[in-house]
């Protein structure tokens, strides 16, 4: 498992299903030919339900994705409410160390992890190294060990969604000569990430934007408002002639329908852009609890 970086384009996710079931072979088709050209763009498919979950950078992003659909390639669609990618990320150093050990019959299961986990570099996925000595754990246990930590950063352990910006380190354990196996080194590791939740070491984050909007003189102060209403920070502002040209931070998930509402408040006047800036912690507000999220959660995959 090496180090990697978040994917941009799992920001945001909508479902769509073709309307004809006849369209659905189209419809990937045309995701495929589309995901050539666009590599942040990314989808996946339930053949048994026919639904589609695209994954793209904002909301505007996969909007011109579906308009592409249905124009270009002329499939009718079933379009879902767009959906924020949150993402769980290790907030404090923690080491856990967990024995797995079982009997099964005349043979057992045995291992022993010693596992550091921490916060990780700024746009990194969930990492892992190896300091054990080798007399402790062999080379070969490691990839039982890599296998348990890669499913259960996967899948979380505060509200189902991927780690992110965060490293596991191997830095002790044991083996049996007899009882030691790769699935059992799996088990120790998956079962120690698992206690990082009772010892509130996780956080839950969410995507947030560098937001740039222009706006004429008059509609500054309601822009600035609804910025702030928003969980917005203005970070610069900047006077261009007659226009006034506002920096912020917002959080994605309070970003949906903005390009309707700014053209609102602003006589169809304003423009904005957005790009991914970083991951910030939820606010305690519905971070506390996992079965609370703003209107726009929850993506899984």
């Amino acid at each position: 498992m090496g180090q990697h970086r978040v994917p941009v384009g799992a920001l945001l996710e909508v479902a769509i299903t073709a309307k004809a079931r006849a369209d659905q072979d189209r419809l990937i088709a045309a995701l495929e030919a589309i995901a050539l050209q666009d590599s942040s763009l990314t989808f996946s498919h339930d053949a048994e339900s026919g639904q589609i979950i695209l994954r793209g950078t904002g909301e505007r992003h996969l909007d011109v994705i579906v308009d592409q659909l249905r124009r270009a390639f002329r499939i009718e669609l079933n379009m879902g409410a767009p959906q924020v990618g949150y993402r769980e990320r290790i907030r404090r150093t923690v080491d856990i160390d967990y024995t797995h050990s079982k009997i099964l019959g005349p043979m057992g299961q045995f291992a022993r992890v010693v596992l550091r986990f921490e916060h990780g570099a700024a746009g990194s996925g969930f990492v892992f190294a190896n300091e054990a000595d080798r007399e402790a754990v062999p080379d070969e246990y490691i990839a039982g060990i890599v296998k348990g930590l890669d499913a259960s950063s996967a899948n979380g352990v505060l509200a189902g969604f991927p780690f992110i910006e965060s490293k596991a380190t191997l830095i002790d354990g044991a083996y049996h000569e007899v009882d030691s196996s790769r699935t059992s080194f799996d088990l120790a590791a998956s079962a120690a990430f698992r206690l990082l939740k009772d010892r509130r070491a996780v956080e839950l984050v969410e995507p947030v934007m560098a937001v740039e909007v222009v706006t004429p003189d008059e509609f500054t102060g309601s822009v600035i408002a609804d910025l702030g209403a928003r969980r917005g920070q203005i970070v610069e502002t900047d006077q261009r002639d007659d226009v006034q040209v506002l920096s912020a931070i917002v959080p994605i998930a309070n970003m949906l329908g903005y390009e309707n509402d700014l053209m609102s408040m602003t006589d169809r006047r304003g423009q904005f852009t957005a790009a991914f800036s970083h991951y910030e912690p939820v606010p305690r507000a519905f971070g506390d609890d996992p079965d609370r999220f703003p209107h726009a959660a929850a993506m899984r995959a």
